[in-house]
């Protein structure tokens, strides 16, 4: 054999062999799911700010004052300032600069013509530290001190995240379906006037009372999140937590109120340490992510001061037993809060130390909403790439997502040398006749 046969052949095995291990990854990783689909992210990335959200995106110092650059979609250039509830000024801009006095100070801007609609507040409420650096007391501080404390609207360390990735665009890909879902709430008597804690209650109940319990068939992971919902009504199918999330999610993104998938997971070796299924809607009003779990019947959860909770704080609340302060809105038409201390028993179970949460991106397969055509391919190969899911948790974990880029590009230059193995061989081939 000669020494060019050689070559090939090796040529020949590594390419099979690497698209192979490809082509393993990409369609039958499921035993390598948590080790290649997950990496660790931050709160920041995880609950990222609505880019039409009112927010403080930058604070530059000047000599005793700190002009406030505001982001969102506003055209407030009118401030009433107030220091400790005494009328101080009258400022103008859409950035201004607001007069600090030194010590610890609340401080109110109140705009005179506009209205901030997300969050829905009636002003900006900040706590301030100010010092001059000569009166600070500390050795070479340079520059004078001022901290922020509080505020009542979001804070922009960073450029806002990508908060598309995380909303399913259900019009532009199932628009026939999405405008199905949204006319069959409208004639339930969903109200999109509503407040958007009302409006979550109604889809919440109407999910529940339209999607009977049981043991979800095999057939359900292919179908869509609306025929899921047609199935339940016409008594074909039953479903446990992931479609009630599911079919939920949809209707609320039908509708309008951007909403995303999440499920808690874990495991030691090969025993499930627990996994449930939920949902987060984002409350533009509040400028908050609310959790709402259809499978036990909580349309949302708030804290004494009636912030509602996300997803991550429902998971630092269990882990902690920090459950006292929680009230549950209960799902059903009359106004039902009860402690959720009361119910969170199949909430906490899992939700614990050895337990992380997923986020699931907008557009997952079978979990959120597939593209209706060619795109899919394209997409889930970019998914498979470049993102792959995030969570939180308090558990260390190793990821290995490096592997599916690397199984990508192995798989090309496997294909590119396969093809050139190929027509070395042809063209020996047909020197010969």
């Amino acid at each position: 054999m000669s020494f060019n046969h050689i070559i090939l052949r090796a040529l020949l095995v590594l390419c099979v062999g690497s698209g192979g291990g490809f082509l393993y990854l990409y369609k039958a990783r499921a035993d390598l799911y948590a080790k290649t689909e997950i990496i660790p992210a931050s709160l920041g990335e995880l609950y990222p700010v609505n880019t039409s959200t009112f927010a403080i995106a930058g604070l530059n110092p000047k000599p005793q004052a700190v002009k406030i650059i505001f982001s969102g979609n506003s055209l407030c250039t009118d401030w009433i300032v107030k220091i400790n509830s005494k009328e101080s000024a009258i400022i103008k801009g859409a950035s201004p600069t607001l007069p600090l006095q030194m010590g610890t100070f609340d401080y109110t801007l109140t705009p005179q013509n506009c209205s901030i609609a997300s969050p829905a507040i009636d002003a900006v409420r900040l706590n301030i530290f100010f010092a001059p650096k000569e009166t600070f007391g500390v050795q070479n501080v340079a520059n004078d001190q001022i901290q922020l404390n509080r505020a009542n609207i979001p804070v922009l360390m960073e450029p806002p995240q990508d908060f598309a990735r995380w909303i399913p665009d259900v019009e532009t890909r199932t628009g026939p379906e999405a405008q199905a879902a949204k006319q069959v709430l409208l004639n339930a008597g969903f109200d999109a006037t509503a407040p958007l804690r009302e409006q979550i209650t109604f889809i919440t109940t109407f999910v529940r009372d339209h999607m009977p319990d049981g043991t979800p068939d095999e057939r359900l992971n292919s179908l869509t999140p609306y025929t899921l919902f047609t199935e339940g009504e016409a008594g074909r199918a039953k479903f446990f937590c992931r479609q009630w999330s599911l079919v939920y999610g949809y209707f609320a993104n039908a509708v309008g109120i951007p909403t995303r998938n999440l499920f808690t997971g874990g495991a030691m070796g090969t025993v499930d340490l627990g996994s449930h299924a939920f949902s987060e809607s984002y409350l533009a009003d509040e400028g908050r992510w609310a959790y709402v779990d259809p499978t036990n019947d909580i349309s949302y959860l708030q804290y004494h001061n009636g912030h509602v909770l996300s997803g991550a704080d429902v998971y630092m609340a269990a882990i902690s037993d920090n459950l006292d302060d929680i009230q549950a809105r209960m799902i059903g038409p009359a106004v039902r809060m009860k402690s959720f201390r009361d119910v969170s028993a199949d909430v906490v179970a899992f939700m614990h130390r050895e337990n992380f949460i997923i986020y699931i991106g907008g557009y997952d397969g079978r979990y959120q909403i597939d593209a209706p055509d060619m795109t899919r391919y394209a997409y889930k190969l970019w998914r498979f790439i470049a993102q792959p899911q995030q969570y939180f948790g308090y558990t260390p974990f190793t990821s290995y997502h490096w592997l599916r880029p690397l199984s990508f590009f192995t798989a090309l230059v496997s294909g590119a040398l396969f093809a050139l193995s190929m027509l070395i061989v042809f063209c020996r081939g047909t020197r010969r006749r």
